[in-house]
């Protein structure tokens, strides 16, 4: 299909051609198509991590504050960047500032003009990349812009819109410890109630695939799923002493007519969610856990949707929106909490969850988990598979547009394919992209190589 489509695409927008490369993309629909996608996905999963634009320890690792925030931020994440910095990861700028880049507040209209600042400090800027602070300072869209050429997480702490500084610092020790071997977890637990046809259409595409997916099944796996994925179960196993490393919870977001307080929140069979108002600051809370979360507003909430865009062609904002999603701010923020929480920003549909022949809907999840459960990289490089997701069918949806403008049909019957490109884009990690596992012991490396050569 791609090679019958010689003109230029109409208002495509792409930055990056090869992975990793900070150039201009090819600017065909059937060009853009197959820079977009990579031989093999993975990438450079079976290269030298030298080769890797994304390895940390070659181009390091930065905190991206405002510049009227850039004492606090220093003072509140100095544990995080101490510890970066003794494993040679903190990139150091110009200016001799370790770990922290200050920039002036993005454009809301210009969301390139974060990367543009940060490109303009240096030839070769850090390319994992932690943003302080919820929309008001930086727009998703912005993140998404870095996220063609950098890996980036964003911390969000608090209870209330403020972001809680002292929040942070209880975040960045625990990422420190986590990191160290001080912070132990065990097993994984996967929570998929199946109430309707979404969320079975979830379970059968997302969580079942992932049960018996190495990553997964070589831990000891919980599956709280059908009538047993109720939200009473899902807290009791989250407040142990000692936390899952693991959380997939493949369930709903609460979204409208529900408070803004509770967007987001994972709901469960029978009724009822578990949100930022069912945390206990005395008690654990998936402790040292990371949280991946497929639903509805997880991440956050953007000031308007791109699901209704391109679903009813309407640009209707979303109320209240942009803000970051409530349970995460909590988490991240709670003394006793998890190191990462990967979430959605807008609603989820199930054009991505079903998959195409290009991306069946577990297939980026398997690659995040095999890249930082297996191969030991960093939880941002992890991410890039769902960027590199979003660039094929975001490919494949500009040529199939185009070959349709092209023949005369109407577009309504493209705006499917498009769903499920906006469907990977909207995927956001809230914690350090530079978060890794504990290194194992010798033993432990040796045992792991040899399951993976006999291939089990």
């Amino acid at each position: 299909m791609a090679e019958e489509l010689d003109t230029p695409t109409l208002g495509w927008d792409a930055r990056v051609g090869a992975a990793g490369s900070l150039r201009a993309a090819p600017a065909t629909a059937s060009a853009l198509l197959a820079s977009a996608a990579p031989a093999r996905p993975r990438g450079w999963r079976d290269s030298p991590g030298a080769e890797d634009p994304f390895n940390i320890a070659v181009t390091g690792w930065a905190v991206v504050c405002l510049r009227s925030d850039r004492e606090d931020a220093a003072e509140a994440l100095a544990p995080l960047i101490a510890h970066r910095a003794a494993r040679g990861e903190a990139w150091r700028g110009y200016d001799g500032e370790l770990g922290l880049i200050a920039v002036d507040p993005p454009s809301p209209a210009r969301p390139s003009s974060l990367a543009e600042q940060i490109l303009e400090r240096s030839t070769a800027p850090p390319r994992h990349l932690l943003l302080l602070g919820g929309p008001d300072r930086f727009p998703f869209e912005a993140q998404f812009d870095l996220d063609r050429d950098f890996v980036t997480g964003r911390l969000d702490c608090g209870l209330t819109a403020a972001l809680d500084w002292e929040g942070c610092r209880r975040y960045a020790r625990r990422v420190a410890r986590y990191e160290s071997g001080k912070l132990p977890t065990e097993g994984a637990l996967l929570f998929s109630p199946q109430q309707d046809a979404p969320t079975r259409l979830s379970h059968d595409r997302l969580a079942a695939p992932l049960a018996s997916h190495r990553a997964v099944a070589d831990r000891s796996l919980r599956q709280l799923s059908g009538d047993l994925a109720h939200t009473t179960s899902l807290t009791e196993a989250l407040q142990a002493a000692r936390g899952p490393t693991l959380v997939f919870a493949a369930s709903h977001g609460v979204e409208f007519p529900a408070e803004p307080s509770d967007w987001g929140a994972i709901t469960g069979a029978g009724g009822g969610w578990v949100g930022a108002g069912a945390l206990d600051p005395e008690r654990p809370f998936a402790s040292g856990s990371v949280i991946i979360c497929p639903a509805c507003f997880t991440a956050g909430v953007p000031a308007r949707s791109a699901e209704s865009f391109f679903r009813e062609r309407a640009r209707v904002a979303v109320p209240g929106g942009p803000f970051s999603a409530p349970l995460p701010r909590a988490l991240l923020a709670h003394e006793l909490g998890p190191v990462a929480f990967i979430g959605h920003v807008d609603r989820l549909t199930t054009a991505s969850v079903a998959g195409s022949p290009r991306t069946p809907g577990a297939r980026p999840f398997m690659d995040l988990l095999s890249w930082f459960l297996e191969e030991g990289q960093t939880l941002g490089r992890g991410m890039r598979s769902f960027r590199e997701w979003y660039l094929l069918e975001a490919a494949a949806a500009a040529a199939r547009t185009e070959r349709t403008m092209l023949s005369g049909r109407p577009l309504s019957s493209r705006w499917e394919v498009w769903l499920r490109a906006a469907d990977w884009r909207g995927y956001l990690l809230l914690g350090d992209p530079g978060l890794r596992r504990p290194t194992p012991g010798p033993l432990r490396q040796l045992w792991g190589r040899s399951r993976r050569l006999l291939g089990r």
